[in-house]
C-alpha cells in the first residue's frame, strides 16, 4: 500500500528574518508502519527577504494648469499618494491619514500602493493661475 499525503503550513516572516536576508524551514514526515518507525530525509527550502526600509509617503499634486482661472471658478487638484515604505500604515485609533479637502484618506495602503484623491479649491476675489 502507497501512502502520500499533502500538507500545508503557513509562516509569518519577522523583523529578524529580513534583517539575515532569508528563511529557511526544514521538514521531515514521521511515521510508523506496524511497530516500525520510519522517518524521512529532511527536505529545506530557503526564501530571500528584504528588510524593512523605513515609513514613506510620496505625495504628488496635479491641477489644470492649461487655462486661467478666473475669480469663483473651482480649482480641482490630484493628488497621488504612494506608499514607498516597506509596510501599509497604521492609523492611531480614532486618527485617519487625510490630506485636509480630499475625498479620500490614505489608510492601508500596501508598500507601493498608490492612490489618487480629489480636493476642490475656491478662493472667492482672487484669481488664480
Amino acid at each position: 500500500m502507497r501512502l502520500r499525503l499533502t500538507n500545508t503550513g503557513n509562516y509569518t516572516v519577522t523583523e529578524a528574518d529580513a534583517a539575515r536576508g532569508t528563511v529557511v524551514n526544514v521538514a521531515v514526515a514521521h511515521g510508523q508502519f506496524g511497530r516500525t518507525d520510519v522517518q524521512s530525509e529532511p527536505d529545506a527550502v530557503t526564501l530571500r527577504t528584504e528588510p524593512e526600509t523605513e515609513p514613506g509617503l510620496r505625495l504628488t499634486k496635479t491641477v489644470d494648469d492649461s487655462r486661467t482661472y478666473k475669480v469663483g471658478d473651482k480649482v480641482t487638484y490630484t493628488y497621488t499618494v504612494t506608499n514607498t515604505g516597506s509596510r501599509s500604515p497604521t492609523p492611531a485609533p480614532g486618527h485617519q491619514h487625510r490630506l485636509p479637502g480630499a475625498d479620500g484618506d490614505l489608510d492601508h495602503r500596501r508598500p507601493g500602493d498608490g492612490r489618487d484623491l480629489r480636493g476642490d479649491h475656491a478662493r472667492p476675489g482672487r484669481s488664480v493661475r
